[in-house]
């Protein structure tokens, strides 16, 4: 017999930066890149990095076209959708979305989404982090701006933990500890 589990996605933004800001940075970012840059990102990624993106965008249906199609201009479009549907992910990511919950950590706070669920995604929002992270992960993101903002996540929490953990009161030390397993399971 199935059951249910609580799934959540997040990402980690560092203290005194603005989610919001982050996200046009890299959307700015994604607007400078070349076709031949989404070319490459195209060929070289995962199925995963493709899975929760916006529109629909399959990821074999987008590879084949462009290994074999003739037309160039056709190709060109399904590269610019493919750079559309990662805009439209960043886009969805937004202070303003009442699916993401902010959470404080030390050092900053944790933007996270998720549910109950019985197979299916919680919510679109969980979609939009796991996605954001799986692009992390294939390098379409220039690390200075991913560091910047600190959207690589749990490593920085970890490290603010074991730097400090000798100075955090024993009740902040068990919170802390609940948090890191939860995020484990």
């Amino acid at each position: 017999m199935m059951g249910v589990d609580m799934v959540i996605e997040y990402i980690y933004l560092k203290k005194g930066m603005d989610l919001d800001d982050g996200m046009v940075e890299l959307i700015d970012h994604l607007n400078s890149l070349s076709l031949e840059d989404i070319k490459n990102f195209v060929l070289n990624a995962s199925f995963d990095a493709f899975t929760h993106l916006p529109n629909n965008i399959d990821y074999d249906e987008v590879r084949e076209i462009i290994k074999n199609e003739k037309d160039e201009n056709k190709v060109n479009q399904e590269l610019e959708n493919v750079r559309s549907s990662i805009i439209a992910l960043l886009e969805g990511i937004t202070d303003s979305n009442r699916e993401i919950a902010k959470i404080r950590v030390p050092g900053g706070l944790m933007i996270m989404s998720g549910g109950l669920s019985w197979g299916e995604t919680p919510s679109e929002a969980m979609n939009l982090l796991y996605g954001f992270n799986c692009l992390i992960e294939e390098g379409i993101y220039p690390m200075k701006i991913i560091e910047k903002y600190g959207f690589t996540g749990w490593d920085e929490y970890e490290s603010f933990i074991d730097t400090y953990e000798d100075k955090l009161t024993d009740n902040l030390k068990e919170d802390l500890h609940k948090w890191r397993v939860t995020q484990k399971i």
